[in-house]
């Protein structure tokens, strides 16, 4: 944002007529910029100092002077001396740009007191993930879409259809990062969009921790054809982390499938990015016989689904198989 104010100050000075007044109209205004952004920041100076040379000039080296005056006459100023409290007047606009940070609204977050409680992961995407954000949800990042709606309804469907105490929140439960030790206190993570993913090299070993002790990934929201092969996105991203394991089609016979609702993989329809879903996941050991520790539905999005099933948008038989879905990826995980 403080780049843009700079680039507004300097609008601004092109905007209007160069002279003695235009120095003071971008002290003026990075003033009230200032202001507005974080009341009570003291405003910068606004006394122009004089044009008429004398010993602060003299004492200005000739590259210094030069390069303040190329900078004075693109501002529209009319001497180099004009420059310091331009300069000042943007140093007091950043300030309180960064005062407001900690004003920001904070991700969701709630302690952990024995419920279960959706834990969505904020990931690194194509835009390597700037962990600041000015709106999440649908119009959000990748890793935010559908958010809250999506855990909300899940989680209300699993404290109604089975023994899972689950938190039922109007901000859908935690986001967290895979770099927050905290996330060690919630046994399932999911993943939106993970074919935008770029595994932070300070994720790899607390994600490798977090799956080798006993947490489970659920993937979702992603697919594409051939050419943008999202799945090999998510591939190449989970080999940074558990290099000893491959992705494995999934067939239908895995008891995940079979943990509370019986679900055939193969001919269930789901909403998805092209096509029928694949189900993939990772096992302990390479070994289908063994824990599963990740699961990835390629060309399918439950958390559209999940997000919408009040709305009436799609149909019943769409949104009823993706609440299988889950329910069976939550008591999976909950019980190996």
């Amino acid at each position: 944002m403080a780049s843009l104010v700079v680039g507004a100050a300097a609008a601004l000075a092109f905007a209007g007529s160069s002279g003695p007044g235009a120095a003071a109209r971008l002290l003026a205004d990075a003033a009230r910029l200032a202001a507005s952004i974080a009341p009570g920041t003291a405003a910068p100076d606004a006394a122009v100092p004089s044009t008429g040379g004398g010993r602060a000039a003299a004492a200005t080296s000739p590259a210094v002077a030069n390069d303040d005056g190329r900078r004075a006459h693109a501002l529209g100023l009319t001497s180099p001396a004009e420059i310091g409290p331009v300069r000042a007047a943007l140093r007091s606009t950043r300030a309180a740009l960064r005062s407001t940070r900690a004003t920001l609204p904070q991700l969701p977050y709630h302690d952990y007191d024995g419920q279960f409680i959706f834990m969505r992961i904020h990931t690194a995407g194509a835009d390597r993930g700037f962990r600041s954000y000015r709106r999440i949800g649908n119009g959000g990042p990748g890793w935010s879409h559908d958010w809250p709606d999506a855990e909300s309804n899940l989680s209300l469907i699993l404290r109604e259809l089975t023994n899972v105490r689950a938190l039922v929140s109007n901000d859908g439960g935690n986001i967290l990062t895979f770099d927050d030790p905290r996330m060690f206190l919630y046994p399932i993570a999911y993943v939106s969009e993970p074919g935008e993913w770029r595994v932070e090299q300070r994720e790899v070993e607390p994600l490798r921790e977090y799956l080798l002790k006993g947490g489970f990934i659920i993937f979702d929201d992603f697919g594409g054809d051939r050419r943008s092969c999202q799945m090999c996105v998510l591939a190449d991203n989970m080999k940074r982390v558990l290099p000893e394991l491959d992705f494995m089609r999934m067939d239908g016979s895995e008891s995940v499938f079979h943990s509370f609702f019986a679900i055939d993989p193969n001919t269930v329809q789901l909403l998805g990015e092209s096509g029928r879903p694949d189900f993939w996941g990772l096992f302990e050991d390479n070994d289908r016989s063994k824990r599963l520790i990740a699961i990835a539905g390629n060309n399918g999005d439950l958390g559209e689904s999940w997000e919408f099933v009040p709305t009436g948008f799609y149909a019943i038989d769409l949104r009823n198989e993706a609440f299988k879905f889950g329910v069976n990826y939550v008591v999976y995980a909950m019980t190996h």
